[in-house]
């Protein structure tokens, strides 16, 4: 009898101390998307001239460089005759996680295209440069994901983030017990 008194209370205490293990939360590439359309719901202004709207995120996952890239719809009023342009924007980035503020941020952002139609041509080129300018700018330090309280507390155990794996289809988050 003693003997299993003893295997009891191994089994119980590997069952405690699998709850002191690193948890995972699981972002999908919808999720993302989901973030960042709530995030980007305002105009961008520079130079007091240019209004420029990012919108419609659709968030792809690059594992092979462990960057996010994300094409946008980019919308911009034209300085020139007040009418509105239409193109899009895609920005690549790595993710990294602020364990001040527990977010996930995009850190070192390209904008490795940005278009709008109807341009005339002698303003194409310096107009999207300037786009360019202010997608890269405003995306620098931008917030692509809010670690929820609930999320850090498992079983009345603290966790804080830890790392960041970006995997085809979905973002891994490891938290680690404190």
């Amino acid at each position: 009898m003693h003997r299993i008194h003893w295997i009891l209370l191994c089994l119980l205490l590997s069952a405690c101390a699998s709850l002191r293990g690193p948890q995972t939360i699981t972002l999908s590439q919808q999720q993302l998307n989901a973030s960042l359309e709530q995030r980007l719901n305002k105009s961008l202004t520079f130079l007091s001239l240019f209004d420029i709207a990012l919108t419609n995120p659709n968030v792809t996952l690059d594992p092979a460089n462990k960057r996010v890239v994300t094409q946008l719809d980019a919308a911009m009023r034209n300085p020139f005759s007040g009418n509105h342009l239409n193109g899009k924007a895609i920005v690549s980035g790595r993710l990294e996680i602020d364990a001040a503020t527990q977010t996930i941020r995009l850190r070192d952002p390209k904008t490795e295209e940005f278009a709008l139609e109807g341009l005339p041509p002698q303003y194409a080129a310096q107009v999207n440069a300037v786009g360019q300018m202010i997608a890269a700018d405003f995306l620098k330090e931008l917030t692509l994901y809010q670690i929820k309280p609930e999320e850090l507390t498992v079983h009345n155990i603290k966790y804080q983030p830890n790392t960041i794996e970006v995997k085809t289809g979905q973002l891994l988050i490891t938290l680690k017990p404190q």
